[in-house]
């Protein structure tokens, strides 16, 4: 799962309507490169010291997918969309403790082709 982290804000909500730590599942590739791009633009446009984008004026050419107008950031903030990922933060006893229980099962230390223990 590709995890969709929070934007640092909490909200009260029923465990039935969406998270905050939404996840989107491998399968749907083009919503989470979807995801990927919007939170890429975001990006570049903060880099560039621009808050939102500009919706075209009436005849011109459609927003493209990615396109972070006002209204657009709006409505992925209303659901609690994460702008940044961030992992969950795992405390060095329990990585310490994971890695000693891996090397007694083992009888050798992690490659680094092991993801977290790697």
């Amino acid at each position: 799962f590709v995890p969709i982290a929070t934007n640092g804000e909490q909200r009260n909500k029923s465990s039935t309507s969406l998270s905050l730590h939404t996840y989107i599942n491998h399968t749907h590739v083009q919503l989470a490169n979807w995801v990927r791009g919007i939170r890429e633009r975001k990006a570049k446009l903060l880099r560039n010291g621009i808050e939102v984008e500009e919706a075209p004026p009436a005849g011109m050419p459609p927003l493209l997918p990615r396109t972070c107008t006002a209204e657009r950031i709006e409505k992925l903030n209303s659901i609690g969309f994460a702008w940044i990922l961030a992992a969950p933060m795992v405390a060095w006893e329990d990585r310490f403790r994971d890695l000693m229980e891996y090397y007694e099962k083992n009888d050798r230390w992690p490659s680094q082709s092991m993801g977290s223990l790697g």
